[in-house]
Formats: structure tokens, C-alpha cells, sequence
């Protein structure tokens, strides 16, 4: 199908994200996308998957400037797809790894004034207001992220550690 049609950017993203999902490993999946990075047709969508990507594989610095660009190119994302974080979530996530958490403070807010009920993004933020000893802002985050999502992974890692 995609020697078929080798400008179908779409079916490229969604070749990326099925590999993905059969293997869990992200390095096909990102030469996929890289090799159409510089395409006209490259959208945000198609760069908030990359910057995911990258991010899944621990490459952060490339995850913030692919997901910078994402934003750049639709700084008003869609709240109603649900198939990929936004990029602004993504983007705090990549800015907690590497440990710069007012930047990443501002677009998990950003994220959240997206959408509210994102567990992962109130534990995350959290997680921030943690890291900057503010707790009580931190409790009321996770308490928050619970009440959404109390079997989540992420939200029971932060709430243990805000209870440690």
C-alpha cells in the first residue's frame, strides 16, 4: 500500500503507529516519519506522533523541537482527538525529563486548559508542583488526577511518591 501511494503521508503515520503498536519500539517508527519531516504536507499531527516517539525512546531534546514545531503549526489543538496526547502534554513530559520543570509547568498548564480531565496531566503537574516543594498544590493535583483515573500507573507512581 505505501510503495503504492508514496506520497500518502497519512498512511505513513498510521504504517508508524501500527509498527508501534505490534513491536513497542520506536526506532522504525521514527525513521518512517523523519524521512517525511521536510514534506509540505508534514503536519502537527503528524509531529506530535514523532515527538511522541522520540520521547518513548528517551531522545528529548528531539522531542522538544519536533513537538515545538507541532505547536507552532496548530498552537490550538483539536481537545476532541483522543488518539494521541496533545502536544502541550507531550511536551511538559519531554521538559520533566530533563529536569527544566517551570518550562515544563507551563505546557502541562497549557495541556490542562485543554482538557481538564487528563489524569496523567494533573499527576504530572503534580509531580512539578512537588519537585518545586510547593506539596499543597501538589496534593490537590493528585488528588484531582485520582478521583479521574485512580487505576492509572502514572497517577499511582506520583501519588506514592507524594505519600513517601
Amino acid at each position: 500500500m505505501i510503495a503504492a501511494n508514496a506520497d500518502n503521508l497519512v498512511a505513513k503515520l498510521e504504517w508508524s503507529y501500527d509498527i508501534f503498536l505490534q513491536t513497542n519500539k520506536v526506532e522504525e517508527p521514527i525513521n518512517i516519519l523523519e524521512a517525511e519531516i521536510h514534506h509540505e504536507a508534514f503536519d502537527s499531527e503528524m509531529g506530535t506522533f514523532l515527538g511522541w516517539y522520540y520521547l518513548t525512546g528517551g531522545y528529548y531534546q528531539k522531542a522538544i523541537e519536533v513537538l515545538q514545531q507541532a505547536i507552532d503549526q496548530d498552537p490550538f489543538p483539536d481537545p476532541y482527538n483522543l488518539r494521541i496526547w496533545d502536544a502541550y502534554y507531550l511536551l511538559g513530559k519531554a521538559f520533566i525529563k530533563t529536569q527544566e520543570y517551570a518550562i515544563a509547568e507551563v505546557h502541562i498548564q497549557k495541556s490542562l486548559s485543554i482538557n481538564s480531565n487528563n489524569a496523567e496531566a494533573n499527576a504530572n503537574m503534580a509531580f512539578i508542583k512537588y519537585k518545586q516543594t510547593k506539596y499543597e498544590e501538589a496534593k490537590t493535583y493528585i488528588n484531582r488526577a485520582m478521583q479521574l483515573n485512580p487505576d492509572n500507573k502514572r497517577v499511582n507512581e506520583i501519588c506514592n511518591l507524594l505519600n513517601s
